[in-house]
């Protein structure tokens, strides 16, 4: 995980609800998000255009609080739902 960052954009958020936020650093892409709430949902954002087309490496909530599930694809979309438990959270890395 890169300490300097060439862009950082804010996706996705609102304070005390959820926040989505990308970084840069040179090609690649680091898509953080967090749920404030005590309730499970779906957050819906649209990843930056330079995304298109490239490998997405997602680290997501699973079935509990106390597990993850890992998923990896190519960005075929820019538009992105993600399942995130009450209190939970995602991660990704796109190269």
């Amino acid at each position: 995980m890169p300490v300097a960052w060439d862009e950082s954009c804010l996706l996705s958020g609102y304070p005390a609800d959820h926040a989505v936020i990308a970084r840069r650093k040179g090609d690649a892409w680091y898509i953080g998000g967090i749920n404030g709430l005590a309730a499970d949902r779906e957050f819906r954002f649209r990843l930056p255009e330079a995304c298109a087309g490239r490998t997405i490496h997602w680290i997501l909530d699973g079935a509990d609080a106390d597990s993850f599930s890992e998923q990896a694809g190519k960005a075929d979309s820019l538009e992105v739902c993600i399942p995130v438990l009450a209190e939970g959270g995602f991660v990704a890395v796109i190269q």
